[in-house]
């Protein structure tokens, strides 16, 4: 772990919640969160962010945490996000008629399911949907996004605005999102073996997190600053409009200070 004291705070309720089952076998409960601590400052923590389904790789992740923990790599997977509807929604008459149908299944038991039948408990944390993603992000070490499928999520986004290097799949050249083994890892496949190939280069060698994620924040500041693109929006409209503005303008002032 590469990080300050105050990114290890939100982690902590989350990870101590994965070391309960240590109290009153191995550990006085007081000492779950001391147990969780030590855990985080020696592991890699390894994230996946947004709505917890099939087409963006969880099974896939799960499989390559399954060969990294085989290894004995310290890693640890934080999830942060959850199924398009809760748990609680499927045990209603409506719920259980969509899983019946399998128009909509509830992939976050699904996961947690998972990850138990492979014995990786304390090896993953969930955690809800938040506002406040910062803290997050700042803690981990890599973000993952093994797209099953077409394109690549803003969790992308985020995390190279955060400096953390990426493991994704789901676009041919990046898009521009993702600047394949410049700002991240691109994947031609998000299958569980590529998946624990990229992760295990990223864990072994320090320098390449570190040019990665320096590499993501400054093409995310580059490209997807929100003043920079709200500019550039109205550009497009004032040319539509045939609106030219100088230098000296008012608008084009206030935009520049803000």
């Amino acid at each position: 772990m590469e990080v300050g004291w105050l990114h290890l705070i939100p982690l902590l309720p989350l990870l101590g919640a994965a070391f309960n089952g240590l109290a009153g076998r191995w550990v006085p409960k007081s000492w779950v969160y001391i147990v969780a601590l030590v855990v985080i400052l020696l592991s890699f923590l390894i994230g996946f962010a947004g709505f917890v389904r099939r087409p963006k790789g969880w099974p896939e992740l799960v499989g390559a945490a399954e060969q990294l923990v085989a290894e004995g790599a310290p890693v640890q997977f934080v999830i942060m996000g959850g199924g398009v509807r809760p748990p609680e929604y499927f045990r209603t008459a409506r719920g259980r008629a969509l899983q019946l149908t399998r128009l909509l299944t509830d992939e976050e038991s699904a996961i947690k399911e998972l990850v138990a039948a492979k014995g990786l408990e304390d090896r993953f944390s969930f955690l809800p949907f938040t506002v406040e993603t910062g803290e997050i992000y700042s803690a981990l070490d890599i973000v993952t996004f093994p797209n099953q499928g077409v394109g690549l999520g803003r969790p992308v986004l985020e995390a190279a605005a955060y400096g953390k290097p990426v493991v994704a799949s789901g676009s041919g050249d990046g898009a521009g999102v993702l600047l394949p083994g410049e700002t991240g890892i691109l994947l031609d496949q998000g299958t569980p073996e590529k998946i624990a190939g990229a992760l295990r280069s990223l864990i072994a060698d320090p320098q390449l997190r570190a040019r990665l994620g320096s590499a993501a924040a400054a093409h995310a500041r580059a490209v997807f600053d929100p003043g920079a693109n709200a500019r550039a929006v109205e550009g497009v409209y004032d040319s539509l409009l045939g609106i030219r503005r100088d230098s000296g303008d008012p608008l084009l002032a206030a935009a520049a200070v803000a």
